[in-house]
């Protein structure tokens, strides 16, 4: 999202804080923003580099790195007096970062005291969560975190609004993984590589109609994106195509496919890969565990199928889904004959993209942190 290049080509095999890194912070976005004149400042949480020092990634200042929590309400005052103070003379690029609605502490929850929060009366679990009261407490304090991001978006959007920034500002709402649930974060399902990706264009005519898009799209597109906008070369680097003309509905699409990958999650080490497209899913696991990979923490809805028996089923090494018939990814296609001409195309298209972007699993690699292979 912030170079324009897969975890397995800038280096982020996984987490900051588990010893992982950029291979070159110069290919981070603020520097092509910089180099364009651009005053860059990050707010709140980043996840490319330590917490304690967010300075190696090149932005002009970090903002209250100590007094001000990366919670979103404790966010809300320092993103209003930036936007009060914001230059109209020189453009200037923000990153505003929450860890809502992620869990919290040793009880995993989304909420920060010692109980979840939210009613579970009127509240369903996403499917494929099972519905129980475990699992509906748990969405209820989802929600209720959620409530609280949506309150220092819209708190954003009032300033840039009050200040007069709303009509050449751009606004990208997003975020790096999927619901922290079962078969969501840190799996390649749909619920773990599907995000909100929302974009507030400054008005031109083309731009600001309030579309929404249901074509394939990747974060990789971002930086490309952001430099057919404001007109900056885009570096030869970059894996994405821009969005502008599927915004502007010059295109119907502006790719075929989608590709996504998992290496490492805290400590532990489960590499896969996987092709997307408008009609089926291909995922490939590496390495001979067959058990299930873990999802994000063990947060009640986890610990209510970890209970029952979860990290005892067996996982495929290769999966297929025909996520228009099975949008949930529940029966797994591959080796059924009448889909082998479907396997192999997916198959082959993931090998190809895999030794075209120099993906050290191709031939059977992963580094581990702090190494180079």
């Amino acid at each position: 999202m912030l170079t324009g290049e897969y975890p397995h080509q800038c280096g982020m095999f996984g987490l900051a804080h588990r010893g992982w890194s950029l291979n070159d912070y110069r290919h981070h976005i603020v520097h092509l923003l910089r180099d364009a004149g651009y005053r860059t400042t990050l707010l709140g949480f980043q996840h490319v580099a330590p917490w304690d020092r967010p300075e190696v990634i090149g932005y002009d200042e970090v903002l209250a790195p100590e007094a001000a929590r990366p919670y979103a309400p404790d966010l809300i005052p320092h993103a209003q007096a930036f936007l009060r103070q914001a230059s109209r003379s020189r453009p200037w690029f923000l990153s505003l970062g929450t860890v809502h609605t992620h869990r919290f502490g040793p009880r995993q929850l989304f909420s920060t005291g010692d109980a979840p929060a939210g009613d579970p009366r009127y509240v369903r679990p996403p499917a494929p969560v099972p519905d129980s009261p475990q699992t509906r407490q748990d969405m209820a304090d989802y929600l209720h975190a959620a409530a609280q991001l949506d309150r220092l978006v819209g708190n954003v959007l009032d300033e840039l609004d009050e200040q007069g920034l709303s009509e050449n500002t751009l606004v990208i709402h997003t975020t790096d993984h999927g619901l922290p649930m079962p078969r969501m974060k840190c799996t390649l399902f749909d619920g773990g590589i599907g995000v909100n990706l929302i974009l507030r264009l400054p008005c031109c005519p083309g731009l600001c109609d309030g579309k929404v898009i249901d074509s394939l799209v990747s974060q990789v597109d971002l930086v490309p994106t952001l430099c057919n906008l404001l007109d900056i070369a885009t570096p030869a680097r970059a894996q994405g195509v821009s969005l502008i003309p599927l915004v502007r509905g010059e295109l119907p699409s502006v790719r075929d496919e989608i590709f996504a990958e998992t290496n490492y999650h805290g400590g532990l080490r489960y590499p896969q890969r996987c092709i997307r497209t408008e009609r089926y899913k291909y995922i490939r696991r590496y390495g001979d565990n067959p058990r299930p990979l873990p999802f994000g923490g063990d947060g009640p809805s986890q610990l209510y199928w970890i209970e029952r028996g979860y990290e005892e089923r067996p996982q495929d090494a290769e999966m297929l889904y025909d996520v228009v018939f099975d949008p949930n990814e529940q029966n797994n296609l591959a080796g059924r004959g009448d889909m082998s001409a479907v396997m192999t195309d997916l198959s082959r298209r993931l090998d190809s993209w895999m030794r075209k972007t120099s993906d050290p699993l191709a031939d059977g690699k992963l580094p581990r942190p702090g190494t180079d292979g």
